[in-house]
This record gives C-alpha cells, structure tokens and sequence, in this order.
C-alpha cells in the first residue's frame, strides 16, 4: 500500500525480492531473545505458592489481552521510530532501511521477549494463549489496511505515517506495562540438572552458552524433521500471500486465519500438533491445487474461497509452536530457545520462498488456452510448488506424529 504512494519508477520491484530484506532481519533476531530469556530462568529459584494462578485470574487474562494487542500493533504496523522515518522518504533505500531494518530489529526485539511469558501465565490452556495472541495478526491485517487507506486519502503518506507513529507508541508503551512476568521473586541459584526427552543435562550455570548446548543436546532426528518441516511449509505458505494481491482475497485470508489460530490452538491443548498440522498441511495444499490451480480462472468467488480456505488451514500453523515444544522438551528452561529456533527455521522458509517464486514465475511458458487456474500467466509453476510443498509438510507431520 505505502510503495504505491511513493515514486513508482524508484520503488518498483518483484514481490518475491521486495519481501527479503524484512524476513531476513525479523529471522536472525529470532534465537536471541529467547536464550536470553531462558538464561534468566535457569538463574532463578521461583516462588510459585506466593505466584497468581495460571490459567485464569486477572493476571493472566490481563497479559493475554495486552500480548493480543501487541501482536496487533508489531506485525500490522511496523516500528513506531522507523514508521516515522519513513514518512519522509524520498528513495528506495528509505524505504528499505525504516520499514526494512528498522521493523526486523524493533519487532522482533519486542515482540519475543513479550511472548515469553505465555509458559509462566498459561500451562493446560498454552495453546489457546497461543492461539489468540496470534489471532492478533488477523485481525490487524483484516482492519487496518482499511483504517490506513482512509488516513491516507484525507491527510496524504507524511500526515499518515506521523499519526501512526504517535498511536503505536502509546499503545504499545501501555501493553508493555501490562505485560509482566508470572513469577516475582528469583534468586542468583543456577540449576544443576535439566531433564530433556533424549537425555539429561547436568551441571548447568548461568549463561546463554548453556541453552544453546541444552538445545543441541537434545536436538535428535524426530525432531530435526520437524524443523525441515516447518521450513517447508513456511516455503509452501508465503507464496500464496505474495501472488494473491488483492484486498478483498487478503480480508478473505484474514478472516479464515482468525478462526483457524484461536481453534487450532485450543485443540492442541487436547491433541497431537502433529496430527493436526497433518491434517491442515493437507487440506492447505489440496486447496492450493484445486481451488488456484484447477479454478483460479473462473472469477473472483473461487479465488476468495480459496483464500479464506487457506487461511483456515495454513494460516493457523503458528499457533501450533507452543504444542510441539510440549511434546518435545521436557525441561522448561529451554522453552523460549527452542521456539526461538522454530522461529529462525520458519523465517529462513519465508526468505527462501521469495527469490524461488520469483525465479519461477519468470520462466516464460508457451501461451495455451486458458482452462484452468494452471494456464494464467507464469502462475503454474508457482501454484505446483505451493501445493506439493504443503502435500511434503504433511507426510513429514505425519511421520512425526507416528514416532510421538
């Protein structure tokens, strides 16, 4: 939407490398904040008979509601500083360095941190935390296109961006407030003993050198898979959100994802994530095929449908996370850092899946009569990839949920 505003000929580029610079930045912060984190909970002797419930209570619903709305404001808007520098651009390289780097550093410095309090303030009910606070991003998507496109036709890109900036920082300045860990009282005692699924893990001290060893020595083949897994699918699932531009197939896609995260999530508090991100994985990429490929040229109702289908299947990946990290990892003092790297492994998908797309969409094909969704521009090889990359995650899912 801002590109547009700006100097056509300066900003104009392919969407598949316009994305990188961004998912690139938010990628290598993943893993940082946290081992960070899990270096402060190693360190600490926690006072749980004098903590607030978890589960229910006023502070756990509080927390709840200010990480939704952080997660509204992160990933629908970008960092407040760098929105404001923004709004003067007058190139590409602006661009680039306010919405590009500054969203990679300011988001993901704030947002995993925030998110590592969901395991202190939600344990039978994990997953449905998950799945709300991820359903923020939905729902931001779903809305403040709108909002923005209304700003900017009455107060033009400078005006807009400037009002952003100033709404962002008070929004997010009360949520961080708001947000604030479960357990009080800590003390300086390092943890001698971790117990991991595929082992134990003695003589632990306060560093983040030992979550990194932690995670290593509990790194074993079944979960390995999940990580090649949750790459593929992050490959599989941004090229739709690339290559189905318009606001009414995105607001499709959105309301879909809404549903399916907060759904999703309450059913791995009862179930596999395994299973059912088979099961998602699957009907994401038969839809892919079927509903773009097989229909994609039939009008808008079969491309808005299969949006909203893709969003209720694929869209919900995310709030699977917190899940896997239950079945794999017994030890809570590596949680953060293991769903940091779950994290970096679905970033370097999203990077990957912009030069590939990008290189496929430009091989020319010959011109056929257009029958199918398949014979539109250069989209088959795009839709294919898509499709039988979802189909991969499923059989690896699958295997995944027969070892657990």
């Amino acid at each position: 939407m801002f590109p547009s505003k700006f100097s056509p000929n300066a900003l104009s580029q392919e969407r598949g490398s316009a994305s990188t610079d961004q998912n690139f930045l938010k990628t290598l912060q993943c893993p940082i904040p946290g081992i960070m984190n899990d270096k402060v909970t190693v360190c600490s002797t926690l006072c749980e008979e004098k903590s607030p419930p978890t589960d229910c209570g006023h502070g756990a619903w509080t927390y709840l509601g200010a990480a939704f709305t952080l997660e509204t404001i992160i990933w629908s808007f970008t960092s407040t500083k760098h929105i404001f520098a923004s709004s003067v651009a007058t190139s590409c390289m602006h661009v680039f360095w306010s919405q590009g780097v500054g969203y990679g550093i300011g988001g993901a410095a704030l947002y995993h941190p925030a998110l590592s309090f969901l395991p202190e303030w939600f344990s039978a009910r994990r997953g449905l935390a998950n799945g709300v606070i991820f359903a923020g991003t939905g729902l931001g998507g779903l809305i403040f296109p709108f909002l923005i496109n209304t700003l900017l036709g009455k107060f033009g890109v400078k005006e807009t961006l400037q009002i952003i900036s100033c709404v962002m920082a008070v929004m997010m300045g009360i949520c961080v407030i708001l947000i604030r860990p479960r357990i009080l009282k800590v003390s300086n005692r390092s943890i001698s003993v971790i117990e991991g699924p595929f082992g134990t893990l003695k003589g632990a001290t306060c560093t983040s050198k030992n979550s990194l060893t932690g995670f290593a020595r509990q790194i074993r083949w079944p979960f390995a898979i999940y990580l090649l897994s949750n790459t593929i699918q992050a490959i599989g699932y941004y090229i739709p959100n690339l290559y189905l531009p318009s606001a009414s197939n995105s607001s499709s896609y959105r309301c879909g994802a809404i549903i399916s995260r907060i759904v999703v999530g309450i059913l791995s508090d009862h179930y596999s994530p395994h299973l059912i991100g088979a099961v998602t994985s699957l009907a994401g990429g038969a839809s892919t095929l079927l509903l773009w490929g097989g229909l994609g040229n039939r009008g808008y109702i079969p491309l808005l449908t299969y949006s909203f289908l893709f969003g209720c299947t694929s869209g919900a990946w995310t709030s699977l996370f917190f899940g896997v990290v239950r079945v794999w990892l017994r030890s809570p003092h590596l949680t953060m850092t293991t769903y940091g790297i779950i994290s970096l492994t679905r970033g370097l998908g999203n990077i990957i899946a912009g030069p590939i797309s990008s290189k496929l969409i430009s091989i020319t094909i010959p011109r056929t009569e257009i029958r199918t969704g398949f014979d539109v521009d250069s989209y088959s090889k795009v839709i294919w990839f898509s499709g039988f990359g979802l189909i991969g995650t499923f059989i690896l899912e699958l295997i995944l949920w027969i070892l657990q």
